[in-house]
């Protein structure tokens, strides 16, 4: 966004790997009086800033995949382990496909383990909801194929697939 952030190299390089690694190796970072960050939230990177000056940081819905992406860029494992356990909190049918796919993205495992616990689960309610029609094959190919897949009856099964199915031709 261009907004211009006032901090200490010293205080960025002793609490964020990734200025650490900036600011010690060979890297024109290292001498520059300026570093970009494109692609950041101004928002996110100076709720970060704060958090490396005080060690606290206010999640919320509306900022926490923001903050994980932003802390899993630049390495700060603390705050990406307090947005995944938050985010596990946020988990139910409604967006656990969603947040499985973001889990994986971000390499967070134990968000993506209890989202993939979630959606074998609670299978036979999350066939009936809008996201479920969005998986790709392949994701749709492993649910159906796992042995603890959750469903009563094989029937379950089917009526899910045919729904994909008829979704996925007029799309």
């Amino acid at each position: 966004s261009g907004q211009v952030f006032h901090c200490h190299r010293v205080a960025l390089a002793a609490r964020i790997p990734f200025f650490k690694v900036m600011f010690t190796a060979d890297m024109r970072e290292k001498t520059d009086g300026l570093v970009r960050l494109p692609g950041m939230d101004s928002e996110v990177l100076s709720m970060l800033i704060e958090f490396m000056y005080t060690s606290m940081v206010t999640m919320t819905q509306g900022n926490v995949e923001k903050l994980l992406e932003a802390a899993n860029m630049l390495q700060l494992r603390p705050i990406k382990t307090a947005c995944e356990e938050f985010l596990v909190q946020l988990l139910d049918v409604d967006n656990c496909l969603g947040i499985q796919a973001f889990a994986e993205l971000h390499a967070c495992t134990r968000l993506d383990r209890e989202a993939r616990r979630m959606v074998l689960f609670q299978f036979e309610e999350l066939a009936g909801q809008e996201e479920f029609l969005e998986v790709s094959f392949d994701h749709l190919h492993s649910i159906l194929s796992t042995k603890n897949l959750n469903v009563k009856r094989q029937e379950v099964l089917v009526d899910a697939l045919i729904k994909w199915v008829s979704h996925s031709a007029l799309t």
